[in-house]
């Protein structure tokens, strides 16, 4: 992967076989490019989704609806919001293209013509939208992250303000790219509720 707009001025040579450089590579299942774009990333998981979509219709048609939102959820749905935290996207296009799978499968999953609202059938059958599904994943991991669940440090990725009187409990920064601007520690800054004790900065 090439970071920067450069490419490097040396080759990786493996057996006498120059290695090709690229824009882009897949990290734990995660396509990161050159430009910390995510459109990539969503449009790969959004063609595999529809393709196990696909797969789900040839084979369960038949089965009650239940069983296929059961299907979807365990199959399609774990597609669409791995590792949503990293690349969660903040343009609508891409967001749309995202629920747009999620629609579709509500109207084969619930057998709707065409003239019913998959809003209403979604709204009646309490199916939330992947849009909000990922604001309520990244204030769960966040949460997470509070407890020490995992071994992260928010202040390391949180600038959070030592002040005693005042209402806001974390510093707002200026971003110049949307890359860090739109990233997770930034999406969830306002929704931080940890303890920052100012006579002890090591302090959890």
């Amino acid at each position: 992967m090439q970071i920067g707009k450069d490419k490097p001025d040396f080759d990786i040579v493996i057996n006498g076989t120059a290695i090709p450089s690229s824009d882009t590579m897949k990290y734990l299942g995660v396509s990161i490019d050159s430009s910390l774009s995510w459109d990539n990333h969503i449009h790969k998981i959004v063609r595999k989704a529809n393709r196990q979509l696909g797969m789900l219709k040839r084979h369960i048609s038949l089965a009650s609806s239940q069983t296929k939102l059961l299907a979807f959820n365990s199959i399609v749905r774990t597609t669409l919001e791995y590792a949503c935290q990293v690349w969660s996207p903040h343009k609508v296009g891409l967001s749309k293209l995202i629920d747009n799978v999620q629609r579709r499968a509500v109207r084969w999953i619930y057998r709707l013509p065409k003239i019913c609202s998959v809003t209403e059938c979604m709204c009646d059958n309490g199916i939330v939208s992947f849009s909000l599904r990922r604001i309520h994943l990244d204030e769960k991991f966040l949460r997470k992250a509070e407890a020490k669940h995992y071994k992260i440090d928010l202040r390391d990725y949180i600038g959070i303000n030592t002040h005693h009187n005042t209402r806001h409990k974390t510093v707002d920064t200026h971003h110049r790219l949307n890359q860090a601007k739109y990233s997770y520690y930034n999406r969830v800054r306002k929704l931080v509720n940890i303890h920052f004790d100012p006579s002890n900065p090591s302090t959890d």
